[in-house]
Formats: structure tokens, C-alpha cells, sequence
């Protein structure tokens, strides 16, 4: 939210959100995120780097975590969070 105000959440879900995800060093994947930030994408086990589809603002701005291991054999949940660094 550009503006937090006392008692109400500055957070929610990303719509239209682009994720890049790279494997040693090359990207191998995009993915959007949905209305509801939801977001789904086929890789193969090992370990990715991710990348914010989008200029940070600030240099507080960040896309966390920016590393994540994808396990054999199986669908694996990652959540995301960014930060737009707007105070």
C-alpha cells in the first residue's frame, strides 16, 4: 500500500506479479501472479535463483527470499514477499 495507516495491515497479495526464476546464472522460467497472488510454475528439483519482475523503488525494496530449493518428485509451496521499500 503506498500509505499504512495505524491499525489496518499495509500488506496483501500481489496481482500481476512477475517472478523470473534462473538456474546457473540462465533464466528457465517465468510465472504471474494471479488476482488472488497466487502463482504456479514447473521446475525441476535443484536449487533457483529468483528475481522480482519488476525496478525496485528504493533500496529497501526486495523480493524475499531470493534463493529457494525446489524438492524431487513433488509440488512445493513458496511463498514470496516484496517490499516496495515506500515508507
Amino acid at each position: 500500500m503506498p500509505v499504512c495507516r495505524a491499525g489496518s495491515s499495509c500488506t496483501r497479495p500481489a496481482r500481476g506479479f512477475r517472478l523470473a526464476f534462473f538456474r546457473n546464472g540462465r533464466q528457465v522460467a517465468t510465472t504471474t501472479t494471479d488476482s488472488r497472488g497466487r502463482y504456479r510454475v514447473s521446475l525441476d528439483s535443484g536449487r533457483y535463483a529468483v528475481h522480482a519482475g519488476r525496478r525496485a523503488i528504493s533500496r529497501r525494496a526486495g523480493l524475499q527470499p531470493t534463493r529457494i530449493a525446489v524438492p524431487s518428485g513433488r509440488f512445493a509451496k513458496r511463498d514470496f514477499t516484496y517490499d516496495t521499500g515506500i515508507r
